[in-house]
């Protein structure tokens, strides 16, 4: 039989099986005459990273790898090291030829299956489920000790109908797509499927460190990734089918040397690479919090960090006018597609965790994501409040000393009855208390544009608008960039609203400003910023994740972007190029610190902490404590107000559904008495705990916006399905230049599919009302309650007395419902 090498630590992302032969029987012709590893496809950026063992972040997999090696865990007391001893001799050599055939078993198996034999029949362990985190680590570690050994894989004998079974597979033409695998590897290998180098796929680089998941993947997910990709449906990991692909893959690449752990990035991605170092840097504060997943932070821990450099940013973002502490569920379902799909910030729960290596269970993952939220929110409490963001904020100033900028991300003025009824200026003079150095807009401007340049007025500080021009002459409303200077560094701050103002909102309210994303714009006031000597450039934005994300490969210059507007909240910031972004979530749940070195008029290293603003953890500020009390002191008694009781948990955030979305759908069915209602999907809005008493401020805190009328109309079928399509379109565009904010509209009384895959205008399907389960009919008349329209003169009462009187029904009970079924997941 002949051998082929395998690579060693690899870079570059893998994407398909590819299977060549090289065994008695004949091999099988394959359309790849001169297969080469994908090292061959690498930039010279890319190989850099993967060939230095301290830069390559796989490394990190490796060392945990090691530590599980040699550590005893099930009831047999032992280790692997009891059996193998050191696994840079037993282990050297056994990646290169696995899968192997096992006769015991009578089948193949795979590196993976191996460990987890190993583990449950001579450790009394439990296996490790495939592709996590804890099995890739160990993996990745025996692979490394065959870095540069010849490809071995045995395909004769009593293997080879396993290898027939996965060259079958690889052959099979699937999914919506109509392709196999050789479609990419063989016919096209050395094209551009968008921003990604199609290589030969060759498997000699796995486990491998993909840019696109930040973690280390197994063969097996890249494998569901290829089915998933053309649409089709994955078989499970672990199953038969995976695993004799497994062995055709791994079967024969030719002339290629085991080169895994690789770093996999797509082309996009080239040169945003975070390195190990990187890694390093960006988890400092969170190894500083507890390491025991029930125990509450301190103070102490939630601020411990390591300064670096001349300059500290500190960010807050979608305050949403929240003056006291609360609870804010995260997602469940934060959805990606086009280029976004299944990357980050777009994964939720342990996929999540996994990927910052968060643990289950902690403050920081009750922080983070939406599991078990109820029972945790009560053992480690509320979070947010601005007396603690003002605690947190002067302790890194007094820190850091004329070296501190600190900049709000916008959706500050609006989201509470304090500042409805104030028209803004409660916030105001909590910005003013902190310090605020500069911020930007969106719901501020519901507030009516003579109101906006009030309070501008009275904030006293940049309010900044790059891409905000009057209608008129097509001249800037309100400053584009401001600058300063902070331990010695020229610092250009760079503005911008959210784009899609006048879409999302009343144009009414702000009828001569014209708004966009102008990214020709955001070029020349960087290139400007540039040319006036600034040594590093922010932009301070509302646009939101995925729209920073594409700008930031576009525009080049900017050091920092500091997005706001769809909430996310990232434990370290993600590099775009040059770029870092950097995500601080919602409802002062959190404050950002990124500590930068500047050199050379570039930024030469960073250092990033998400602190998490525990209530019960972190004392108030005095001043700001007194502030907010003389602030809410008018409103005090209604606020307290009880108007119901919940005994189950209600939440606004989601891409297609809340429980409070709920509530408030059923208060306009049974209060206007409608068949359908409509709900706008705002992603602001507290969250209230099972078996708790709901105050007036609890409903203002979903509702209080400056156009809050429930109106009752009707609606023909077919208007119904053109509403639907359009918000989907504004959610689900694949560009996220296209993308114009907020989640999926509520509704009441209707259930239909949602393909968030399919093309514009054939997303929404099988439309039926709820009541009857009857098809919605394009033709006929449906009566339609609903809120927030963005028409002028729209006519019915607040949408909060609305569900106060639903409320006063009695206790509710609200479980999260089916009415929207996805597909194209």
């Amino acid at each position: 039989m002949r051998s082929v090498a395998l690579v060693g630590l690899g870079v570059v992302a893998v994407t398909a099986a590819v299977a060549l032969a090289q065994a008695e029987p004949p091999p099988p012709q394959r359309a790849i005459p001169n297969p080469v590893s994908g090292r061959e496809f690498a930039t010279p950026e890319t190989l850099a990273i993967q060939d230095d063992d301290f830069l390559n972040p796989a490394f990190l997999w490796v060392e945990e790898g090691e530590q599980a090696w040699n550590s005893v865990e099930g009831t047999a007391g032992k280790s692997c090291a009891s059996c193998h001893n050191d696994a840079r001799e037993t282990m050297r050599g056994v990646r290169a030829r696995m899968p192997a055939y096992h006769p015991r078993l009578g089948r193949v198996v795979t590196l993976e299956q191996q460990v987890n034999i190993c583990r449950t029949e001579r450790m009394g362990a439990p296996a490790l489920p495939i592709d996590s985190r804890p099995l890739n680590a160990i993996t990745t570690f025996i692979a490394l000790q065959s870095r540069g050994m010849p490809v071995n894989v045995d395909i004769s004998g009593p293997a080879r109908p396993f290898f027939d079974k996965g060259e079958a597979f690889y052959n099979t033409r699937r999914g919506q797509l109509d392709m196999r695998c050789g479609s990419c590897h063989e016919d096209n290998y050395g094209r551009y499927l968008r921003a990604d180098l199609l290589s030969q796929g060759m498997s000699n680089g796995f486990p491998t460190y993909r840019l696109k998941e930040q973690r280390v993947i197994s063969p097996q997910f890249r494998l569901k990734g290829c089915v998933n990709d053309v649409r089709g449906e994955a078989p499970p990991m672990g199953g038969e089918e995976f695993t004799t692909s497994n062995s055709t893959w791994h079967g024969a690449p030719k002339a290629c040397r085991w080169k895994a752990p690789r770093f996999a990035a797509d082309a996009a991605q080239e040169g945003s690479m975070i390195t190990r170092r990187d890694l390093l840097a960006a988890t400092a504060a969170l190894a500083a919090l507890p390491a025991r997943a029930q125990q509450a932070p301190t103070q102490a821990d939630l601020l411990r960090f390591e300064p670096l450099g001349q300059v500290t940013l500190l960010h807050v973002a979608d305050l949403h006018a929240q003056l006291a502490p609360m609870f804010f569920r995260e997602p469940e379902t934060n959805l990606g597609v086009g280029d976004a799909r299944g990357v980050l910030p777009h994964l939720t729960g342990d996929a999540f965790l996994r990927a910052f290596d968060v643990p289950a269970g902690s403050a920081l993952a009750h922080a983070l994501v939406h599991t078990d939220f109820a029972a945790l929110a009560r053992r480690f409490g509320p979070m947010g409040g601005v007396d603690r963001i003002a605690t947190v904020v002067k302790a890194i100033r007094a820190e850091r000393p004329g070296r501190t900028l600190l900049l709000d991300g916008g959706d500050t003025w609006q989201g509470s009855w304090t500042s409805l009824q104030t028209r803004g200026a409660d916030m105001v003079e909590v910005q003013k208390a902190l310090g605020v150095d500069a911020m930007v807009g969106h719901w501020e401007f519901t507030h009516g544009a003579e109101r906006v340049k009030e309070l501008v007025d009275t904030l006293g500080v940049p309010f900044l608008g790059s891409n905000i021009q009057d209608t008129e002459w097509n001249e800037d409303v309100f400053p584009h960039t401001a600058t300063f200077e902070r331990g010695g560094v020229k610092i250009a701050v760079i503005g911008q609203a959210f784009p899609y103002t006048p879409i999302a909102n009343p144009r009414w309210m702000f009828p001569e400003w014209s708004f966009g994303i102008k990214e020709e714009k955001v070029a020349e006031r960087v290139e400007a910023a540039r040319a006036a000597g600034a040594e590093l450039v922010v932009l301070l934005s509302h646009n939101g994740f995925d729209v920073d994300r594409k700008l930031a490969g576009r525009v080049p210059g900017i050091d920092v972007i500091l997005t706001a507007h769809t909430h996310d909240a990232m434990p370290r910031p993600l590099k775009v190029g040059d770029t870092l972004l950097v995500a601080t979530g919602a409802c002062g749940k959190f404050v950002s610190r990124l500590d930068l070195e500047i050199s050379g008029g570039r930024v030469a290293g960073f250092r990033y902490a998400l602190i998490p603003v525990f209530s019960n953890a972190i004392s108030p500020d005095p001043e700001v404590a007194a502030l907010v009390g003389r602030l809410r002191a008018p409103f005090a008694a209604d606020l307290a107000r009880v108007v119901g009781r919940t005994e189950s948990l209600l939440f606004r955030r989601g891409n297609t559904a809340g429980t409070w979305d709920d509530v408030i759908c059923d208060a306009l069915l049974a209060e206007r008495d409608a068949e359908i209602a409509l709900s706008p999907g705002f992603r602001w809005g507290t969250s209230i705990l099972p078996g708790s008493e709901i105050t007036a401020e609890d409903v203002w805190a979903q509702t209080a916006i400056t156009y809050p009328n429930a109106y009752r109309i009707t609606m023909r079928g077919e208007m119904i399905k053109t509403i639907l399509e359009d918000v989907a379109d504004n959610l689900f565009n694949p560009d996220p230049y296209y993308q114009q904010g907020g989640d999926m509209v509520r509704t009441g009384g209707l259930t239909f599919a949602l393909d968030v895959s399919a093309p514009s205008g054939r997303r929404v399907s099988d439309l039926r009302l709820r009541r009857t389960g009857q098809p919605i009919e394009p033709g006929r008349d449906y009566v339609v309650a609903g809120w927030a329209s963005i028409n002028e003169g729209t006519e019915g009462p607040p949408i909060w007395e609305i569900v106060f009187r639903h409320l006063a029904r009695g206790p509710i009970r609200v479980e999260p419902r089916n009415d929207i079924r996805l597909a194209g997941l």
